[in-house]
């Protein structure tokens, strides 16, 4: 999810380019590719989640 943030996009060729580890890029793809295959995303929950991030909070 950060990734998303930090990339600025939902393309997996460049979510893969910001995860970390030894993993090529071609690699991270792959496996974002096959992460999200067949899964039903929340998308309403995925926004709520994203924007609790980005909001100011009070320490």
């Amino acid at each position: 999810m950060i990734n998303l943030v930090i990339s600025e996009s939902v393309n997996l060729a460049v979510l893969a380019e910001h995860m970390g580890g030894t993993a090529q890029i071609a690699s991270n793809h792959k496996r974002l590719k096959h992460f999200f295959k067949n899964k039903n995303l929340c998308l309403n929950q995925i926004a709520r989640i994203i924007a609790s991030w980005l909001a100011p909070h009070d320490n």
